[in-house]
């Protein structure tokens, strides 16, 4: 969830250091004239220095967002908050930052994002969609977007802007029923490669610290699962 603030609020963030990334149609390269603008700014953890009690503690997973004029908002988020969004599959915004913006080479991008928890986070939002909104054209295409950029990463293969652009040329956008159908199919596909090891929770890192690359590899052990 996005926390409203101020203009002043806002100035003070700008202030900042800080990394911007578009997101959205814009990023998509399927903006109109009349689409907004939708920014991502990453400041430095060292924004937690600012606490001065047991706070900084708390999960603080919130970004800020400010609405600015001329159809333009700015989500502003730690890096902190920016990777472990990233990584739970709850932001699939920045999943589409990393894949698209060219920030990332291809082979990095696609170690971050081809993981369980991403690539079911796509699937998660295409389901939502259209078990709510599913007659509306525009939910379903979005819907056909986040389940092609998921098919793309279980196949290893990084989703283009050039992909999501062809989407626009379907003509006849399938239905909801068989679009729920192609996310049954891909979720069973992606648990299957789950169950056989083929794919992890979250990236693999190498770390050379013993202790830290145990604490590490203990988030990527397989969850029992009764029966």
């Amino acid at each position: 969830m996005n926390v409203k603030i101020n203009n002043k609020l806002h100035t003070e963030l700008c202030k900042l250091s800080y990394k911007e990334y578009l997101f959205g149609s814009q990023l998509h390269g399927i903006a109109t004239l009349e689409s907004d603008f939708d920014y991502v700014r990453v400041i430095s953890d060292s924004f937690y220095k600012r606490f001065n009690s047991l706070a900084k503690y708390y999960p603080n997973i919130h970004s800020f967002q400010y609405d600015g004029s001329n159809n333009t908002q700015y989500i502003w988020m730690t890096e902190s908050q920016f990777y472990y969004n990233l990584f739970s599959g709850d932001g699939n915004m920045l999943a589409d930052i990393i894949i698209l913006s060219g920030e990332w080479s291809e082979k990095d991008a696609l170690h971050l994002t081809h993981t369980y928890k991403i690539i079911k986070g796509y699937l998660g939002v295409a389901k939502r969609d259209l078990k709510l909104h599913g007659k509306i054209e525009k939910k379903r295409f979005h819907s056909l977007r986040s389940l092609m950029m998921a098919e793309k990463l279980i196949n290893k293969e990084l989703p283009d802007v050039g992909d999501i652009q062809m989407l626009k040329f379907v003509t006849n956008l399938p239905s909801k029923d068989k679009l729920l159908e192609i996310e049954t199919t891909l979720r069973e596909r992606l648990n299957r490669m789950l169950d056989r090891g083929e794919i992890t929770h979250y990236p693999e890192f190498k770390e050379e610290d013993e202790l830290v690359e145990i604490m590490m590899n203990s988030n990527n052990i397989k969850e029992f699962r009764y029966g």
